[in-house]
């Protein structure tokens, strides 16, 4: 839970529409829910999203997997900080690239992994 937290702090509302992380249907009102408790640091409990539920906490447990899923898959689009230092930049760009050239190697697309890792390391070097 403490991992959701920190997620969720990270994770500006903001930056949670850039793609629609989280969209505006009945099933994801509840992760929206799930989102603003905790941003807000409420207590949560389960009777409050699902009640008079046999398997609320079946469900619970997997609405709080949902959300740190798409708050984790999220990062790789969060747009850099206007006060980020140009260092601090190309660090996350850095980060963001690492994970896509690791993407591409294990779907055995090594040469755009390659040319992408090129193109990351100049980056780096700058």
């Amino acid at each position: 839970m403490e991992e959701l937290r920190q997620l969720a702090k990270y994770i500006t509302p903001k930056d949670l529409n850039f793609p629609k992380i989280i969209k505006k249907s009945d099933a994801s009102n509840q992760l929206e829910r799930l989102y603003n408790h905790i941003r807000e640091e409420k207590e949560l409990s389960v009777e409050a999203f699902l009640p008079d539920n046999p398997n609320s906490y079946k469900y619970f447990n997997r609405l709080k997997n949902d959300l740190k899923t798409r708050l984790i898959n999220s990062l790789l689009f969060i747009k850099p900080n206007k006060d980020e230092s140009k260092l601090q930049a190309a660090r996350n760009k850095c980060y963001k690239m690492l994970a896509v050239i690791n993407q591409l190697r294990g779907s055995k697309f090594k040469q755009t992994a390659a040319k992408e890792a090129e193109k990351t390391i100049k980056i780096a070097i700058k």
